[in-house]
């Protein structure tokens, strides 16, 4: 199996995954890209090995021009954005340099074809969380309480990325940024950050970055045995832990509960006052001292 670490690497089974995208078949690729009918067929017999680097740049360079304008617009899938680009040496109408700040992910997002406001409503019908005066906060609170939110989700994206140059097990470098993103959903801020406040660009770069967070764990995760978790069943970390949660579901419940008024120290006729004025519905039992 060749190669298959490098963000520029594409693979057999990625030139597959592109062409039935693209609507093609075998032999309309090879007329597209303008190879012979024997070399596409070649390329996706790879399968998971990579391409040779004067093919995946071939292929990638149909890519990107049909990313930008053409039948791939928009299509492209996330996870291999990076990959065609870094394999690609068509940038540009012009030049087969990259584009000013092509580095950055947000431009390499909007080069490909996605919109960071199409893609920010489809989210916002996604999410289903309540309005802001269901939570106790202005329009104006909720929006900074969303702003904060992705602000501290770019710096836990970022600690992801880090995860994987350090070569974290790929598992869990893709649930990082699994969960980030998904945390982000759940709260509802895609939408309204994107649609109603207008930064998208916060939240294209934020679904750029996970991506290749995840794409790249990927590539680095082959053929690898599961990894160890600390909290794995026995694990004295996770007994501790679930006897915190059962402690603070408990103290919660009880916080919860209603509590009888407290007569203590009153007189069975100040007592008897007490609960006709102030809780005339509540029974109460007659000393038994009396």
């Amino acid at each position: 199996m060749g190669d298959t670490k490098s963000t520029g690497v594409i693979t057999g089974n990625d030139v597959k995954r592109i062409r039935e995208i693209a609507g093609l078949t075998q032999a309309g690729l090879a007329e597209a890209v303008g190879v012979a009918k024997k070399t596409a067929y070649n390329w996706e017999s790879r399968e998971h090995a990579a391409l040779p680097a004067a093919a995946a740049t071939k292929f990638a360079n149909w890519v990107a021009r049909e990313s930008k304008t053409g039948s791939l617009r928009g299509q492209v899938p996330v996870e291999l954005q990076y990959r065609v680009w870094d394999a690609s040496s068509f940038k540009g109408e012009d030049t087969v340099s990259a584009p000013s700040g092509a580095s950055d992910p947000e431009e390499r997002a909007a080069w490909y074809g996605i919109d960071p406001v199409a893609l920010a409503m489809s989210l916002h019908r996604a999410d289903h969380r309540p309005p802001a005066e269901a939570l106790g906060l202005s329009r104006l609170e909720l929006a900074d309480a969303y702003m904060g939110l992705l602000a501290g989700a770019d710096d836990a994206i970022k600690f992801a990325e880090d995860a994987v140059k350090l070569k974290v097990h790929p598992k869990i470098a893709q649930a990082l940024a699994t969960a980030i993103l998904d945390a982000v959903m759940d709260t509802g801020a895609f939408g309204v950050v994107s649609g109603v406040i207008g930064h998208s660009e916060l939240t294209s770069r934020l679904l750029v970055r996970a991506a290749s967070v995840r794409a790249v764990a990927a590539l680095q995760g082959e053929d690898m045995p599961e990894p160890h978790s600390i909290w794995g069943d026995g694990n004295p970390l996770r007994t501790m832990a679930d006897k915190a949660a059962e402690q603070s579901r408990v103290e919660s419940a009880e916080a919860e509960a209603p509590s009888a008024p407290d007569y203590s120290g009153l007189s069975k006729a100040d007592h008897g006052l007490a609960a006709y004025e102030g809780e005339k519905d509540i029974a109460f039992d007659a000393d038994p001292e009396d």
